[in-house]
Parts: structure tokens; sequence; C-alpha cells
């Protein structure tokens, strides 16, 4: 998650399969902010984990 003032985005960790290079997916959650240019000391970054669950189909 990052946020610069009032704009912020987060990306669920699954994101990574899809953008695994770090500038890459910094980039792509920053669009999604909104943030077209991190300023000094102004942009914040927090980061999370997830847990997947599946459900499974009972044949009965």
């Amino acid at each position: 998650m990052i946020q610069q003032g009032f704009q912020k985005a987060t990306f669920l960790p699954s994101v990574w399969e899809q953008l695994p290079d770090p500038r890459q997916f910094l980039h792509h959650l920053m669009q999604k902010a909104g943030i077209l240019s991190p300023v000094d000391g102004e942009l914040q970054a927090w980061r999370y984990e997830t847990l997947k669950f599946s459900e499974k189909e009972l044949s009965v």
C-alpha cells in the first residue's frame, strides 16, 4: 500500500505474480493511486500478507 497526501492505492500480494519486478510493481501502484511523481519525504509505503483460501466442491 502506498500513500502520498490523500492519494493512496493497494494491490493484493498476488499481483506480484503478474508484476514480479519491484520497479514495475511500484510504477503500476503509483499509477493506480494517481501519483505522478513521488515527493521526497511524502510517499509512505506499507506491506502486508494475505491468506489464500480455496473451496473444494464436495461430491454427494
